[in-house]
């Protein structure tokens, strides 16, 4: 008896088919530069920004909310401040020129300490502030008591608290002090580190993801002035975790980089967003490309993809609503910035507690009960005593003596992490390490030389230069440590660039960081503005990638700012207008970006594209152009929906009034079932059967239709003739979930439909049967049921918890299902339920290893198949041992090793080993292996075999500007001379040639003597289809004639839809009729037509015979009708049916029938 718990799942291909075709249909922020990096990961990238990852903060995660909970802030009131104008007692030209002063007036009743103590949320902070003289409101800083203070000193606190928060803000909005991007800022010289504690599927893609940052510039330079932990972190200083807030209220404060009134909000990785006053009272808005806006009046903000978040009281996060009316909730411990819960779109409780002498957070749980918590990240303090050596700085904010700090967090699988704290305060070496025994296991170290003594003067916050990785088995032996050196330099020390078109780049007001791989064959350098009075200041110029030392690659990036802003002194949503890569092989890619149509003599608002330009390799010709009109009015734009596409048009390049515009491809984009007044879709948006968890449904109720951004129709338009289109068409409910899909050929019987009514087990173990599931939850959060075309359909039950699946049944009611540990969440077992057989799985403690065990012919222990796999530091699979019935050493082992940039170096085959993973057997005499080696670009170079052959690659050109020159080597005809019994001279050798698309143009045979044995050529359209192909005998360059003696022509057309219509080859055409054929009225082809979901309806060949093929719902063929020419005998026709999976049952072409047979395992 075979035991499998092998089944055929078509409930998650359908989903993913389903779900993927909801595109999700965003505009794009200028995306500013992050460092670059080898070994990304482990910590390393911004894994979770809300949802973000490294985006600025328009695309902040969907989470939406729906009502406001309001904050109270005590019994006490805290004012906003108002810009001060009273001139100060010796500022003699200020009360003749009666200007605006910097600094901010309380009113009557200013602040007293414990506000402001409140407002921070650190009453000893005010013991450490830096107390300035009147003349620092006039930019000269001072020490001592304000002579302008009255008799108490609460306004003199409060008055100093606010140019203290000018100055700190101000000092974290330069440049040059920026956190928060993923990996090292090569500008900035930050490196931010992250770690993922919660990861909560929600409903619609809002998905709950809390990752812990950290940031090393924990201090910011301003005027002479070293501003400890700026951000004043919740946690620990540079650490941050949560959502979005105003670390100062949000009260307008003068930035003192472009003298404008901005409030400072803070994103969960660290970044800092500027939000700049506006011509409307109450509304700002972000200058980084992003557009976020907030309004005061309703202390909303609202990124531009439509989700707002609520801070009722000016400071923290209580809600966040997406465009849909879904919506998590937090509320805080009193009136502080101390999370106390999260809930999220399927009504699950995330609950954070705290260290009850110095609040920082303690523990974050997932509430499974009443009382009752899960889990999943724990925190532990010690104490860090700081001390600095800042040569002629003065230093402000800093504690005196000993701190806390966060040294490890914890998470629940067992893992966690270290952090190291030098005397400076940074964290400047992370460890993870695994629960063990003996002693707990290090899987990853890394490291920053940032300083660790204060011997040495510093004149800034301290930088690295260096980076260490270290990871558990990461390489060969004991070589783990992959160290990334890093150049860093400023003005003429950067070396003036010449780019190979001979542009000379001076180099005296930019700055330039390099990064150095750890086998240092691989490097890059980026420039950056520098200049001071530079609007482009901290923006990347020029990239180039080398080869060891020799340039490769010159990537260079220009910038600009729109109409509106260019006459600004200062950086105001910068925009990339145009791009030009180089190599070192004379090829170039010149691509421009326009804001305006052509012809328009404006902008399009909020720096969208409007037309993309790709230019020839002369830089000058356009080859193509796209063309991206957007839906803006008012339904959208007003809700801060900001760039959704309406029309996306490629045509040729005779573009900026060089002639009319030919439009090779279009597709259209409706959204919410409307297309302007015109209804499109009556039935794109679903009630749902009683109200979700979490959905704001009096907001987002089925009255509410445009508005939403749901992408409801896609019309691809015939490009010849331009009337005609084919649609697919996607359904929502109120919620945002696609509930539905259709073809070209759908109506409401022909369609995929998907039903998100709750199904979920009572716990992680157990059958999942009647009597193991829970009550309807009402939270349409996860698909339970996909109906196919044909009304076949699968279904799914979830843990309600964790929303992992624990049971899928296929249509043929056949169930598999999972069971994880409670405490980890980890797969334990996987079961058929058909016959019980199963898999389940066994894990190290210290997450080195992990075993399976499969059922295969019966259900005893004993019988089972065991399978270890082995990871590194990093959890890459480096080596599986299975076990091989029968043989010598009863295992089988299979290995892989990687390179010091991540490639895989050796891949070993399979080789019959003991239970110590040493070569036994058949297999005695070692292991074999293939090898291989990499370009500067990860390209492969070499691949030699286990016999010693190998294979060879060389390239000319970068393979990302065009003109890619591509020699391939085969492994060659082995000659056994005398005095060389095992030489492989004989190489096949095979050249491809890229244009600038990238796309291969051309192709040779070569001779052993280099000679040019054949060439094959391929000319495409500009949407990059092949239209013709020719072979030829010997040499042959583009545009060349195709003689018939020497030369073998394939000619393809296409119909408006870009599906192949007629197809022209050479055994098709009667004597005397040359190419091109599809110019030859006279030449002969085999012909395509196609059903309205482009399925292939009837192909004719050049005598006229058919083949016509009938379809069911599901796309699959029953049936094909062969027509064939008058006196040529008919041919039987087939016919097919198949089972509700999918695979064929029977087949009957006439003569004969054969069925298939299946078990419910579908075993043939």
């Amino acid at each position: 008896m075979r035991v499998s718990n092998r089944l055929n799942f078509s409930f998650t291909r359908a989903c993913a088919f389903t779900l993927c075709f909801v595109l999700l249909v965003t505009s794009q922020p200028v995306a500013l530069f992050k460092g670059v990096s080898f070994g990304q990961g482990l910590g390393l990238g911004n894994t979770a920004e809300l949802r973000t990852k490294e985006t600025p903060l328009k695309n902040l995660p969907d989470p939406n909310k729906s009502e406001e909970e309001k904050m109270k802030l005590g019994s006490f009131r805290i004012p906003e401040g108002t810009p001060a104008t009273r001139c100060r007692h010796h500022d003699e030209k200020c009360k003749v020129d009666n200007k605006e002063k910097i600094g901010w007036w309380f009113g009557e009743q200013p602040l007293t300490s414990p506000q402001i103590a409140a407002r921070r949320n650190d009453a000893a902070s005010l013991t450490n502030l830096f107390r300035w003289d009147d003349s620092a409101l006039i930019m000269d800083a001072g020490i001592g008591v304000s002579k302008y203070a009255k008799a108490t000193t609460t306004t003199t606190t409060a008055a100093l608290q606010a140019l203290n928060d000018q100055q700190v803000m101000s000092a974290r909005l330069d440049p040059k002090n920026r956190i928060g991007d993923s990996g090292e800022d090569l500008y900035s010289r930050n490196y931010n580190w992250q770690f993922p504690l919660v990861s909560l599927p929600g409903r619609a893609g809002m998905d709950l993801n809390l990752t812990l940052s950290y940031n090393s510039l924990i201090w910011a330079k301003r005027n002479g002035v070293m501003y400890f932990d700026p951000e004043s972190s919740p946690i620990t200083p540079g650490f941050s975790l949560g959502f979005p807030y105003f670390p100062k209220m949000a009260n307008p404060i003068l930035n003192l980089n472009n003298s404008r009134q901005v409030l400072w909000l803070l994103l969960p990785s660290g970044r800092s967003v500027e939000l700049r006053d506006t011509t409307t009272a109450g509304l700002y808005e972000s200058a980084d490309s992003t557009y976020t806006q907030y309004n005061n009046a309703t202390k909303t903000l609202t990124t531009s993809d439509g989700t707002r978040y609520y801070f009722p009281n000016g400071y923290v996060c209580t809600k966040i609503t997406d465009r849909n009316g879904n919506f998590i909730s937090i509320t805080y411990v009193g009136t502080t910035n101390r999370i106390d819960t999260i809930t999220d779109t399927a009504n699950r409780v995330v609950k954070f507690t705290y260290h009850q002498t110095h609040n920082t957070v303690q523990s974050i749980a997932l509430e499974i009960g009443v009382n009752t918590y899960r889990s999943l990240a724990t925190f532990s303090y010690g104490t860090n005593t700081l001390a600095h050596n800042f040569s002629s700085l003065s230093v402000a904010n800093a504690p005196v003596g000993q701190y806390p700090v966060l040294t490890r967090v914890t998470q629940y699988d067992g893992k966690y992490w270290d952090f190291y704290h030098s005397i400076y305060g940074q964290v400047y070496q992370f460890i993870q390490k695994a629960i063990s025994t003996p002693t707990d296991m290090e899987l990853v170290k890394l490291s920053y030389d940032v300083a660790t003594t204060t011997t040495v003067p510093q004149s800034d916050c301290p930088r690295f230069v260096t980076r260490g990785l270290w990871s558990y088995e990461a390489m060969p032996g004991n070589s783990n440590w992959l160290s990334n050196s890093f150049e860093f330099n400023q003005g003429t020390a950067c070396g003036n660039v010449t780019l190979p078109n001979g542009t000379v780049i001076q180099s005296n007001t930019l700055s330039c960081g390099t990064v150095i791989s750890p086998d240092t064959l691989v490097r890059s350098k980026t420039y950056f503005q520098d200049d001071p009075n530079n609007k482009f200041r901290g923006l990347p110029l020029l990239t180039i990638s080398y080869d060891m030392m020799t340039p490769k690659k010159y990537e260079q990036t220009m910038w600009e700012q729109s109409i509106v802003t260019d006459n600004y002194s200062y950086q105001s949503n910068p925009r990339v207008y145009e791009t030009l890569i180089l190599d070192s092989d004379g090829n170039k890619k010149r691509t421009a970006i326009k804001y305006r149509y052509d012809g328009a003599t404006t902008d399009l608002p909020y720096n969208l594209p409007a037309d993309v330009w790709e230019y020839d390799t002369n830089a000058t010709t356009v080859l193509r152009a796209a063309i991206t009109e957007y839906e803006l009015s008012s339904s959208y734009t007003s809700r801060r929906i900001l760039g959704l596409p309406k029309t996306v048009t490629l045509t040729d390049g005779r573009v900026g009034g060089t002639g009319f515009r030919i439009t090779q491809s279009k597709v259209s984009y409706f959204y919410d079932g409307k297309d302007g007044a015109t209804t499109v879709c009556s039935d794109c948006l679903a009630a749902l059967p009683t109200n979700a968890t979490q959905h704001d449904v009096a907001a987002y109720g089925t009255g509410f239709t445009v508005g939403r951004g749901n992408l409801t129709n896609i019309r691809i338009q015939n490009s010849i003739n331009g009337f005609n289109y084919q649609e697919n068409i996607i359904g929502y409910n109120i919620t945002g979930s696609a509930v539905f899909s259709r073809d070209p050929l759908g109506n409401a019987t022909r369609q995929t439909a998907i039903d998100y009514t709750d199904t979920y087990c009572t716990n992680l173990t157990g059958t999942c049967n009647a009597g193991e599931t829970l009550p309807n939850k009402n939270t349409y959060a996860f698909p339970t049921k996909v109906t196919d075309p044909d009304g076949y359909y699968s279904m799914a039950a979830y843990d309600y918890h964790w929303g992992v699946v624990r049971k899928q049944t296929n249509p043929k009611s056949a169930s598999i299902r999972s069971e994880y540990d409670a405490a980890t969440g980890l797969l334990q077992r996987t079961t058929n339920e058909v016959n019980n057989g199963y898999t389940r799985y066994e894990y190290a403690s210290n997450k080195t290893w992990m075993k399976t065990y499969v059922t295969v012919n019966d259900l005893t222990t004993a019988n089972e198949l065991m399978t270890t796999y082995c990871y590194d530091g990093f959890e890459r699979n480096r080596a599986i041992l299975t076990a091989h019935p029968g043989s010598s050493g009863g295992y089988k082992l299979k290995q892989v090793l990687f390179t010091a940039r991540g490639q895989v170096w050796k891949d070993y085959d399979w080789a019959e080993t003991n239970g110590n993973f040493n070569c036994f057997g058949d297999d005695i005499a070692g292991f074999c292996w293939t090898e291989y080696t990499y370009d500067w670009k990860e390209r492969t170079k070499k691949i030699k075999n286990a016999d010693g052959t190998t294979k060879e690659f060389e390239f000319a050109g970068c393979g990302c500007a065009g003109g890619t020159v591509t020699t391939a080597y085969d492994e060659g005809e082995e000659v056994l001379p005398a005095t060389n019994p095992k030489t492989y001279t004989k190489r096949r050798r095979t050249k491809t040639f890229q244009d600038i698309f990238g796309r291969v143009v051309k192709t040779q045979s070569l001779n052993y003597d280099n000679s040019v044995y054949s060439t094959t050529l391929t000319y495409y359209d500009l949407t990059d289809r092949a239209r013709s192909i020719t072979q030829h005998q010997g040499d042959a360059s583009a545009g060349a004639s195709c003689p018939l003696a020497t030369c073998q022509e394939t000619d393809l057309l296409y119909d408006g839809y870009g599906r192949l219509q007629k197809l022209y080859l050479p055994i098709y055409q009667p004597n005397g009729v040359t190419p091109p054929y599809s110019y030859n009225a006279t030449a002969r082809a085999m012909t395509f037509d196609y059903n309205a979901d482009n399925t292939l309806y009837q192909q004719t060949d050049p005598r006229g015979a058919t083949t016509t093929y009938g379809y069911n719902k599901r796309g699959l063929v029953t049936s094909i009708a062969y027509g064939v020419p008058s006196g040529v005998a008919a041919t039987p026709n087939v016919t097919f049916g198949y089972d509700e999976l999918g695979n064929r049952t029977w087949m009957d072409d006439g003569p004969g029938r054969v069925d298939y047979l299946y078990d419910i395992l579908e075993i043939a």
